[in-house]
């Protein structure tokens, strides 16, 4: 594998010429899940108007909400107005991605800044997914944002917190759990994402080191297979660190991603606000984007017959709404940006129809461990 260096080009309308040179590096094996041709289609039309499209961001004022000093709770409504007017014509990914570096002046030849070039137009690429999505990645990158003015993140955790945001889903298939020919089967969805991103990351001269860490907050994201989870491994390692609370066990397979970090502090924290981001990705933006999400749970869960078990239970979205209350409110700011939407997001899916939230004799208990106390 040719590793890229140098070149830029000053076009503003087309790809940059690294960024081409990268994508025709990788022989048909390194390109998993993403076809060339659509990835080089997908990049050009992009640039096509990344000059309109910056201007546009410019314009709105959301630059200014997402990488100002703002964590007001109605920061979300705005979002939601602005994304919500522009419907079809969002701006793409990759045009948030470079005003973020632009703002925060990371240095644009960096590897690891071209990499989140890179990433952000992966994220673009339409992987006909439900979830995993370029609006969730969007919502996602936002978030980010958002949680990382509200912790008082430094520069450098906030370019390591974006860039697992960009990165973190990219090939995850989206199904119900971790599931494997009936098995559950710990990170295999996370693992896929690795195994995409990875090459493009060291074409463009990442260094193994920085993809190791990286790989370690994808694993972090890992939450929908409970205590077995990679990531609540990292909640209960976060608890025991900080908190004094008992040291867990970790699992021999864990040790791939997690033994050099296990008493990183800052490694944790940010874990911690990865898996933050992850989720209020899917409701942060205000009442009409939470009555969208009630609909398409109840959706899902009718689809596929899930309607009958608890949802404690289920191998579902909805299953990670039951982490927030006490798993995801680990700090005061978090507390601050979130507590408004996570209760009109419980307050929509309680106005769902009964059959979806009782089991068959009994009221299933799950919301009530959702809402607020």
């Amino acid at each position: 594998m040719t590793r890229i260096s140098g070149f830029n080009n000053a076009s503003t309308t087309s790809p940059p010429y690294w960024m081409l040179v990268g994508i025709n590096s990788l022989n048909e094996e390194e390109m998993v899940a993403i076809d060339r041709d659509v990835l080089l289609q997908t990049a050009t039309e992009i640039y096509q108007n990344f000059s309109q499209d910056r201007e546009k961001i410019k314009d709105s004022g959301l630059e200014k909400i997402l990488f100002g000093a703002s964590t007001a709770e109605q920061d979300g409504l705005k979002i939601e107005r602005e994304l919500e007017q522009w419907r079809e014509q969002t701006p793409p990914i990759a045009a948030f991605t470079d005003l973020f570096i632009e703002r925060f002046d990371y240095d644009k030849n960096n590897p690891k800044v071209r990499s989140m070039q890179m990433i952000a137009v992966l994220a673009s690429v339409d992987h006909h997914n439900a979830y995993h999505n370029s609006p969730h990645f969007l919502n996602a990158f936002i978030d980010a944002n958002r949680v990382a003015t509200a912790l008082g993140f430094s520069k450098e955790e906030r370019f390591d917190f974006v860039y697992q945001m960009l990165r973190h889903d990219i090939g995850h298939a989206g199904h119900i759990g971790n599931i494997i020919d009936g098995e559950w089967s710990p990170l295999c969805e996370e693992a896929n994402t690795m195994n995409v991103v990875i090459p493009y990351e060291r074409v463009l001269g990442v260094d193994d080191v920085y993809i190791k860490y990286q790989n370690a907050l994808t694993a972090a994201t890992d939450i929908s297979g409970g205590d077995r989870s990679y990531g609540m491994f990292i909640d209960k390692q976060f608890r025991y660190v900080f908190h004094g609370a008992e040291k867990p066990e970790m699992p021999k397979a864990f040790k791939t991603y997690f033994e050099d970090y296990a008493e990183d502090k800052v490694f944790l924290r940010l874990a911690k606000a990865v898996q933050v981001a992850d989720i209020a990705a899917s409701f942060s933006r205000g009442d009409g984007f939470n009555r969208q999400i009630a609909c398409a749970l109840m959706q899902e869960m009718e689809e596929n017959g899930l309607d009958s078990q608890p949802l404690s239970t289920q191998k579902s979205q909805i299953g990670f709404l039951q982490f927030f209350e006490d798993y995801i409110f680990f700090e005061e700011g978090i507390e601050s940006l979130y507590r408004q939407p996570y209760d009109s997001l419980i307050g929509e899916l309680e106005k769902c129809p009964e059959k979806v939230f009782n089991c068959p004799k009994q009221r299933s208990a799950s919301l009530q461990t959702l809402r607020h106390s």
